[in-house]
């Protein structure tokens, strides 16, 4: 929570100083009471990994579609529904982004069964999630904030090394509960998982905090829940049998915590999932990149009036034995406002055989009957897409070379 500018109680003292003295205070002492002190940052008391996920309920069919509305036969009936000609093109991107999404609230289920108490002396953590009838852990998590380098540029990322965004101190128990903003460090973790009480861990997930996600308040009518801004990978990978060593990789880039802009969120999720055979030949690669930006319309600060982007890529391959290799790519775009029935986008979607693809140029549809309307309504309401570009292709994701396969402790 973002706090600006001073108390009613002081605002009062220095004007009636200021006006004793005939305003000589304030130019004597060369304060300027136009001027407003720092902003103070909250900082929870514990938190959680977030999700970060933007709602696109507004233009989803709510069906969980997942990405297989993006697959060859799906995509042939793309374009036909129950209710108007672009229904389904309109739905496809916020129910492909919605399974992304519930893939990485798997991983999030196990982790997030941990709290992490925000503490100057929390360097490492240990948390049994069950244990077996003899008492022992079944599954345990072991988390490590120690500073590490998560992008490979070769420098440790800036962290506290605790759990602590403004400093450790093996002494102390308490962070407080506010803070200057320009005073906050990132806060860096590395997360392992012991599946079983009789196998070794595993890396799960690693990543850090640029500003803690912070919790909703039950006692106020506001809700203040707000995942902050990060980024993290996660994944996990291991031999098939004959059919050779797959994996699966999600790396998500998160900032809800615009101080000039507070309804300003941006949130972007890429999944890689890949299988190769015993001398490393690929065989299938299903890999997605999703992103979606929420920003304020005229700098207003209601949040029913805001606009909203949706872009999606998705690139398959598959080589089997049984036919050629096969490839398929397809890019969803779509923006719309949450106070207009208007959508602006297009889909491309290029599949094996060749009869099977579908192009949508940039359109201009109704929302709630997902008929197409003039551009002209898209242009007015600020909205229209035409030109705008696609998300590049999905890179190949892998945890950080600066996590170790097994904890030191």
């Amino acid at each position: 929570m973002e706090r600006v500018g001073k108390s009613k109680r002081t605002k009062g003292i220095v004007w009636l100083l200021g006006l004793l003295a005939g305003g000589a205070l304030l130019s004597c002492s060369g304060i300027n009471p136009a001027t407003p002190p720092a902003p103070l940052a909250e900082i929870p008391s514990s938190v959680s990994i977030p999700d970060a996920s933007i709602d696109l309920q507004t233009i989803s069919s709510g069906e969980g579609s997942a990405l297989k509305a993006l697959t060859a036969v799906h995509v042939a009936k793309a374009l036909v529904g129950p209710d108007g000609e672009f229904s389904r093109v309109i739905a496809i991107g916020p129910d492909s982004i919605s399974s992304t999404n519930a893939v990485l609230n798997d991983t999030l289920a196990i982790v997030n069964l941990a709290s992490i108490p925000v503490s100057p002396s929390l360097f490492q953590m240990e948390f049994p999630i069950d244990f077996r009838q003899d008492g022992v852990p079944e599954r345990v998590l072991k988390f490590d904030f120690a500073p590490f380098d998560y992008d490979g540029d070769g420098n440790a990322e800036s962290c506290t090394g605790c759990t602590c965004p403004v400093g450790c101190s093996p002494g102390l128990d308490a962070c407080p509960s506010e803070a200057l903003a320009s005073d906050l460090r990132p806060i860096c973790f590395r997360i392992w998982l012991r599946r079983s009480s009789d196998a070794p861990f595993q890396r799960l997930m690693a990543g850090f905090f640029d500003l803690l996600p912070i919790q909703d308040n039950p006692a106020t009518d506001s809700n203040e829940e707000n995942p902050g801004k990060g980024r993290y990978t996660t994944g996990s990978s291991g031999s098939n049998g004959e059919s050779g060593i797959g994996s699966l990789f999600l790396k998500l880039v998160y900032d809800h915590r615009d101080a000039v802009s507070p309804l300003h969120l941006l949130t972007q999720l890429a999944v890689v999932m890949k299988q190769v055979d015993g001398m490393g030949a690929l065989l299938l690669r299903s890999a997605s990149n999703s992103f979606v930006e929420q920003v304020a319309v005229d700098g207003s600060g209601d949040p029913n009036r805001v606009q909203k982007t949706a872009k999606i890529t998705f690139e398959g391959f598959e080589d089997s034995p049984s036919q050629e290799p096969q490839s398929s790519d397809s890019q969803y775009i779509g923006r719309y406002r949450e106070d207009l029935d208007f959508w602006s986008g297009s889909f491309f979607a290029h599949n094996p055989p060749p009869e099977a693809s579908v192009e949508v140029p940039t359109t201009c549809a109704r929302i709630s009957t997902g008929d197409r309307v003039l551009p002209e309504l898209c242009l007015d309401a600020g909205i229209d897409t035409s030109g705008e570009a696609p998300l590049a292709p999905t890179p190949d994701i892998a945890f950080p070379t600066d996590f170790p396969e097994t904890p030191a402790f």
